[in-house]
């Protein structure tokens, strides 16, 4: 079974989780995961984000915060941001980090 990300809005779905892998909705590999990072493409790319707790991170460590994960929302910033995007609820925050950093830095 495949996990989306949505619009927050709208609903629209723009990317989904194949195992460690986030695939546009053309199937092409988007961003791999690796242990807490977000890296570009199937696997050894650069990282592109970092999970920190429920913030997400830009680059290795100690990155500006990108946005955070509240459930099933990734917010914008810290807690209490805007909705950018929705994503299912039974997920890892990795996972959800990837979903969000596929669709805003790719």
């Amino acid at each position: 079974m495949s996990s989306y990300i949505r619009e927050a809005l709208s609903g629209k779905v723009l990317a989904y989780l194949d195992g460690e892998y986030v695939r546009n909705l053309s199937g092409e590999v988007l961003v791999s995961i690796d242990g807490n990072y977000v890296r570009e493409g199937v696997s050894g790319g650069r990282v592109l984000a970092s999970l920190d707790g429920e913030l997400i991170r830009e680059g290795a460590s100690g990155g500006s915060i990108i946005a955070s994960i509240s459930d099933n929302y990734i917010r914008e910033g810290t807690s209490g941001g805007n909705v950018m995007f929705e994503v299912d609820r039974y997920l890892s925050n990795v996972e959800k980090c990837a979903l969000a950093i596929a669709v805003v830095m790719i």
